[in-house]
């Protein structure tokens, strides 16, 4: 009985899963308004009814969606960069030019008007946000020397927060006729201003500067791809 009982639990944790993973795609690819239960059935090959079992209304699924989105926005701490430069090049490239983020700006614009989706998950944002502080001066510190330990983690925190809100605009901007190119000259120039400014609390060497190095190129020609998928 416990068997078949976790093995009911896994299943229904895998088509909450699937389900919305198609909510991503939709909200990436259509958007927030065009997002329906309907069609995030058909996209997840699922009937109506089936996701209406796991996700009663769109307010919930949108809600699981973002918890889902979430935890895949976040840079790993544990990963070594050989430069700043590297580190943020790499935050544009694997967190913020993804459909998840996409998908995830689509449901914060919602939010803006939609006062009962902003209450939904106004807890999860808020805990997002410390969250990404604080992987933000795991990997980075302040180059400023004449600054306080406390002023030197306020000012990480800054230009991390200015350097996403930065790039959040750039996804918006492209939607307006900017080539995927020229958006990566505006990020290239970003980073260029910002750099000198961080340090990294740890460097790859050896083997991980190559594997940063593959890493750096791979996600150049995810986000070529990406951009003709657009």
């Amino acid at each position: 009985m416990a068997v078949e009982q976790g093995l009911q639990q896994l299943k229904s944790a895998r088509a909450r899963d699937s389900i919305c993973k198609a909510t991503v795609h939709l909200l990436a690819n259509v958007g927030y308004a065009e997002t329906t239960i309907a069609g995030v059935a058909q996209d997840a090959g699922f009937s109506k009814g089936a996701v209406q079992y796991h996700f009663p209304t769109k307010e919930e699924l949108i809600a699981a969606t973002v918890e889902h989105l979430l935890m895949r926005t976040v840079p790993s701490a544990s990963q070594s960069y050989e430069s700043v430069d590297r580190a943020l090049l790499n935050a544009w490239q694997r967190l913020i030019n993804t459909s998840a983020y996409r998908a995830l700006l689509e449901v914060l614009n919602a939010a803006r008007i939609d006062r009962k989706l902003r209450l939904r998950i106004s807890a999860e944002l808020v805990a997002w946000g410390k969250n990404l502080d604080q992987q933000s001066l795991a990997i980075y510190q302040s180059a400023n020397a004449h600054l306080s330990a406390r002023e030197k983690e306020a000012e990480v925190i800054m230009l991390l927060n200015m350097t996403r809100s930065f790039m959040r605009g750039l996804l918006t901007q492209e939607q307006y006729g900017v080539s995927p190119e020229e958006t990566l000259t505006y990020v290239g120039k970003w980073i260029e201003l910002i750099a000198p400014m961080l340090k990294l609390r740890n460097t790859a060497s050896g083997d991980d500067k190559k594997t940063a190095t593959r890493t750096t190129l791979m996600g150049t020609k995810d986000e070529c791809d990406a951009s003709g998928n657009r």
